[in-house]
């Protein structure tokens, strides 16, 4: 189990997006939870060590069949000769992904930071993927810097979450969507194991209910300076106010296995993995759901 631990005191002198922005800066999502990429940064090996261990960790999103990742949640076909639109590229894995599967019309790629930016950069040309018509930009998704009206498709995994306001960002994606345009997301789940069975378990054992309440306890075990978690309810709720429809909304695994020291010892053994698997499906810490406008 992976604990992004961190204390997590918001500096109220400070917007909060800009500590967001100089989180992610100093802390990446490399997905290399062990320190064990020691291949030159940016390299060819370097990135390859990344993806592996990223597909490792979300193969149960991949068709057996096609084996093409992230197969269950976007229809490659149907999104070419489109207007797209990635919020969060990271170290562009989705990028790579989306392109190489593919073709679209245009594809622009925004993150908060410098380093996502300069490494999809790096990654796309390593892999030969070059298009003129691909825009990476460093912006802020809550102020999009594209025109009204201007996507039909806008992917996001694991991202929206991390603004505190990201009502805002919903706002966002309704502007710039076109009529009927599509939108496919992940966010963190709250009505999840990890975040009340795990939050409990700390809170009593390790005595922090006596300082924190459970969001807070939480936030020290989560990646990024803010991290929201989300009901079923609460994200048609905040989509409808932004005249958005929600089409489809199901928890999803977050792992292969339940987020406890020493889960993958014991689910060698068959009937523990069916265990964890039935309870991960129901009550994984990943919220995904499509919509359009």
């Amino acid at each position: 189990m992976v604990n992004f631990k961190r204390q997590n005191k918001r500096n109220k002198k400070k917007n909060t997006q800009i500590l967001n922005k100089n989180w992610w800066e100093n802390n990446p999502m490399s997905y290399d939870w062990e320190n064990r990429n020691n291949y030159e940064k940016f390299s060819l090996e370097w990135f390859n060590y990344i993806d592996n261990n990223f597909i490792r960790d979300s193969n149960i999103y991949h068709s057996a069949f096609s084996k093409i990742p992230f197969d269950q949640f976007i229809q490659y076909s149907s999104i070419n000769d489109k207007d797209i639109l990635e919020i969060g590229c990271g170290y562009g894995f989705h990028t790579e992904m989306i392109l190489k599967n593919s073709k679209p019309k245009n594809y622009t790629a925004v993150d908060i930071t410098t380093e996502a930016i300069e490494a999809t950069k790096k990654r796309l040309k390593l892999k030969n993927i070059i298009f003129q018509n691909v825009n990476l930009i460093n912006a802020d998704a809550e102020n999009l810097p594209l025109k009204d009206e201007s996507l039909d498709f806008i992917w996001s995994w694991g991202v929206i979450h991390h603004s505190l306001n990201t009502e805002k960002i919903i706002n966002e994606i309704f502007r710039t969507l076109k009529k009927n345009g599509k939108f496919r997301i992940m966010i963190y789940n709250k009505n999840s194991f990890r975040y009340y069975i795990l939050g409990l378990f700390r809170g009593i054992f390790k005595f922090k209910f006596l300082k924190k309440n459970l969001q807070e306890i939480n936030m020290e075990y989560t990646d990024g300076y803010y991290a929201r978690h989300f009901t079923h309810k609460e994200v048609k709720n905040l989509f409808n106010k932004s005249n958005l429809k929600i089409t489809k909304i199901k928890n999803l695994q977050d792992a292969l296995l339940i987020p406890f020291p020493g889960a993958r010892i014991i689910c060698k053994i068959k009937i523990f993995k069916k265990i964890s698997d039935f309870i991960m499906k129901r009550y994984g810490w990943f919220l995904y759901f499509e919509g359009e406008k």
